[in-house]
Parts: C-alpha cells; sequence; structure tokens
C-alpha cells in the first residue's frame, strides 16, 4: 500500500517530491525493485532528481504487476499549480498498472472533479445526509479490495495497512462540508 496525507504545509511541494515518495514507499516494502531503480538511477541521476514525467515512468515500471492501494488523501491542500498535474501523473501511473488501486479524498474542487472524471472513477460528494451511505460504500470496496489481495497471498499486516487507510481518509473527510472521494479502478 502507498499513501500520500497533504495538509495545508505540503503546498510546496513538487511532482519530483511526490513521486517520490510513493517510489520510496515502493522501496521500502518490496527490496527486490531496489536494484532495477538503482541502475535507472545511476544512468539518469538528472532526470531522476528533475523531470516528473522520468520518475512518474520508472514509478509505473516498478508498479507494473503489482496488486497495489493507493490513498491520497488532501490533494486540494496542493498548489493548483501541482495539483492538477500530480492527478494526471497518478492516473497515468493508472492506466498501465492494471491492478493498481486509488482512493483520492479532499474538498470538492472543481479542478480535481475535472481531473478525475472518467469511465473508472467513482466520485462522491459528502455531505451530511449521505456521509453514513459513503463510509458503508467505502467499506465495503476496502473489504472487496482486502479479499482479493488475501486470495493473492497479500499478508494479514498489508491487509490491515489498507483497512486501516481507507479508515483515516473517512475520519478526516467525515467532518468536510462538500469532500469528495474519487475510487478509480
Amino acid at each position: 500500500m502507498l499513501f500520500l496525507f497533504f495538509s495545508h504545509d505540503d503546498r510546496v511541494l513538487s511532482r519530483v517530491q511526490i513521486l517520490h515518495s510513493f517510489l520510496f514507499q515502493l522501496l521500502k516494502e518490496d527490496a527486490t525493485l531496489r536494484p532495477e531503480v538503482f541502475r535507472s538511477y545511476s544512468s539518469n541521476e538528472r532526470k531522476f532528481s528533475s523531470d516528473p514525467e522520468w520518475v512518474r515512468g520508472l514509478l509505473s515500471q516498478a508498479l507494473r504487476d503489482a496488486e497495489v492501494f493507493v490513498v491520497v488523501d488532501g490533494l486540494d491542500e496542493l498548489d493548483e499549480k501541482i495539483r492538477g498535474p500530480f492527478a494526471r501523473d497518478i492516473l497515468a501511473v493508472l492506466e498501465t498498472c492494471s491492478q493498481l488501486r486509488l482512493l483520492v479524498s479532499g474538498r470538492d474542487e472543481t479542478d480535481l472533479r475535472k481531473e478525475f472524471t472518467s469511465k473508472r472513477a467513482l466520485q462522491l460528494r459528502i455531505q451530511d445526509h449521505n456521509s453514513g451511505d459513503v463510509k458503508r460504500y467505502v467499506q465495503a470496496e476496502c473489504k472487496r479490495l482486502v479479499d482479493s489481495l488475501k486470495a493473492s497471498g497479500a499478508s494479514n499486516e498489508t491487509c490491515e495497512q489498507i483497512r486501516a487507510a481507507s479508515a483515516t481518509v473517512l475520519q478526516k473527510t467525515g467532518g468536510k462540508e462538500m469532500a469528495f472521494l474519487s475510487w478509480v479502478y
């Protein structure tokens, strides 16, 4: 599981820094990827440090066959100049990684709603009158994902991390008026 929980303090992050966070989490979880990533880094240090498209390609390559659950909370907290391109980065990774599942949450911002409008995305606006339904839906989807991962041999620790991350997202969005969740398949 890969996760990012943004706050207002993270407005100045670059796309490369954000993609590095995903990559480093992945390398921590799967040490067998380290030699491949190190070779790429060694032959392209400048691109590794400054080219978000190159880092996105490296992340896609590392994730290509992995069943991974990605949680991004507080995407609206990033500067508008960064969050749109980052949303497109993560959606591009999703396109190349068929086993990746993505849950995004944050305030309902027009630019983000536009980025996550697709045939593969379910967007939910959380308000007082539907928060219980949204909670049940996210819990059901999380259970479906965890059951699928268990059937594929995922560890109990991984499954518990997914449950905890979805609970954290629900807790953080539950009190926000006009929050959104986008579950991308």
